[in-house]
């Protein structure tokens, strides 16, 4: 299917006033054929390169029994062709590898080809009707364009499907058997409920009535998906757009379920960082409550036990006069001149 056949269905459905979502790119419905022929071209001769330096290596073995005998060299010859060996092996795969990427690109272009013609003979059909003031019998053949191209589809998706399982089998992973096209009118599934998610309330029976749709609908999303990931390999784009007009055969996408994030992003910041710990104590104004309560606990602890506590008051310090004229006791004489105070007589 050529751009050039996309664009005039698309301005053919466009005078004729139907709604279609035609890329612009055929590889979007079919794949890139081509794509699989390069990479198969590579794989052939990165597997000659191979075969012709295992093939070096075993024809040099012979001369090493002439210069070097023993264990060591029975042990080292013995290496060297089990490394041979390995080697014709990785050769046999890309071998494969690259038959069955050349095979699948066959299969693929034959289908393309008969899309091609199926787009041709119905652009001159619709044209043909135009012409003779028949828009109802060209908007019929439109509709009826839907059922062939579908079919279409699902060979390509079969193609896509087999080489995918052949991938799968070589990376020891399960295989999704390919699903079936559901042609789909326009706007059966509103674009405002596809990122709505379900209510809490669901019953039983709604459920799997809707995971079932869920599994239909991704069987029956197009077939080249199921290949994405070894087509992804092979450096094909395999992107897949609904067409409206062919009463979307590509089928839904997606579901009407919102994709729930396992992770969240964290904004509060005693989840970053944890709970703080308590303040320090205040430095002017007044001490918080806790700190006044350990004050007092600590003054009424040294208290008891008689020793100065860095909490309690301090006593008023003797003034200037105080320190330099003491006073003296009422009932002790002032000293004399040979600095003794005479006791009182009684």
């Amino acid at each position: 299917m050529s751009t050039e056949h996309l664009r005039h269905l698309a301005g053919l459905a466009d005078e004729l006033g139907v709604a279609h979502s035609i890329p612009a790119d055929p590889a979007e419905l079919t794949g890139r054929p081509e794509d699989f022929r390069t990479a198969a071209q590579v794989w052939r001769e990165v597997a000659a390169i191979v075969e012709q330096s295992s093939g070096d290596v075993d024809g040099k073995l012979g001369g090493i029994d002439t210069a070097w005998q023993g264990a060591d060299a029975e042990a080292f010859v013995a290496h060297v062709r089990d490394a041979g060996l390995a080697g014709k092996d990785l050769v046999d795969s890309m071998t494969a590898l690259a038959e069955t990427l050349e095979h699948t690109a066959e299969g693929v272009g034959a289908q393309q080809r008969r899309l091609i013609e199926l787009t041709a003979e119905a652009a001159e059909d619709v044209e043909a009707a135009m012409r003779a003031g028949e828009t109802g019998r060209a908007r019929d053949l439109l509709a009826g364009l839907a059922e062939p191209v579908r079919e279409q589809l699902e060979s390509i998706a079969d193609h896509y499907a087999t080489f995918t399982r052949l991938c799968d089998d070589m990376a020891g992973v399960a295989t999704r058997e390919p699903g079936r096209w559901e042609p789909q009118a326009p706007g059966d599934v509103p674009a405002a409920t596809a990122g709505v998610p379900e209510a809490a309330g669901t019953s039983p029976a709604s459920a799997s009535e809707e995971s079932g749709e869920e599994q239909s609908a991704s069987g029956a999303a197009a077939g080249g998906v199921a290949a994405g990931a070894a087509v992804g390999a092979a450096g094909v784009g395999m992107g897949m757009m609904p067409m409206g007009m062919m009463g979307g055969v590509l089928g839904r996408r997606g579901g009407n379920a919102e994709r729930q994030n396992a992770s969240r992003f964290k904004s509060n910041p005693e989840e970053l960082f944890g709970t703080p710990p308590d303040a320090p104590p205040a430095v002017f104004g007044d001490q918080p409550e806790a700190q006044q309560a350990s004050g007092e606990d600590a003054r009424d602890a040294a208290d008891s036990i008689d020793l100065p506590s860095t909490l309690q008051p301090a006593p008023p310090k003797p003034s200037i006069d105080e320190v330099l004229a003491p006073t003296v006791d009422p009932g002790s004489k002032a000293p004399d001149a040979n600095g003794t105070a005479s006791k009182s007589r009684d």
